[in-house]
């Protein structure tokens, strides 16, 4: 049997309308790493929030959660980089380059959407798309960057790939050594 890694990405920005069990609270995060990990999950992806359900972008509540997860289970962990609370120029990986100061909360994974994308979401009940003008966008400058910046603080990327042109640009960073292969 080949092997298999399971990463659960537990609550991005979904709101609570939909599922009243999406984790925001530092605790429920811990609670869910445990649950995941306990399932067969070996990475977890995940956004700090505030108890209202928004971006919380903090390097310490980032902090909080890490040191919280490891104190009670081994599941590798793959924090965001902010998506587009945070990703808007250079200063993308300041959460991680501030969790990177200390081993007990530097990531083992860093994910680098390798294109960019537009975020609308669609709204069922009125059948319209709501912010048609959202996009998530990843330059190939910043990518470069933020790649060359995980090397020196020697965190793993893990690409993540929505389409073709985002598997392209991916083959070309690993082919070209910008990112390092498993």
């Amino acid at each position: 049997m080949e092997k298999v890694i399971l990463e659960a990405r537990i609550n991005e920005y979904n709101m609570r309308h939909g599922n009243p069990h999406v984790p925001w609270t530092i605790k429920e995060i811990v609670e869910e790493a445990c649950k995941v990990r306990e399932a067969g999950a070996s990475i977890l992806h995940f956004h700090a929030r505030t108890p209202e359900g928004g971006a919380a972008n903090d390097p310490q509540i980032y902090r909080e959660i890490i040191r919280r997860i490891r104190e009670k289970t081994d599941i590798l962990l793959l924090p965001t980089l902010g998506f587009n609370s945070n990703d808007k120029d250079w200063d993308r990986i300041r959460i991680i380059k501030a969790l990177a100061e200390s081993e007990d909360t530097k990531p083992d994974l860093v994910p680098l959407d390798m294109g960019s994308v537009n975020l609308e979401q669609y709204d069922a009940k009125s059948g319209s798309f709501l912010d048609k003008d959202a996009v998530y966008s990843n330059p190939t400058d910043v990518l470069e960057y933020c790649a060359a910046e995980m090397k020196k603080l020697h965190i793993k990327v893990k690409m993540t790939c929505w389409d073709m042109g985002f598997v392209r640009r991916g083959c070309k960073f690993l082919e070209t050594g910008r990112i390092e292969g498993p």
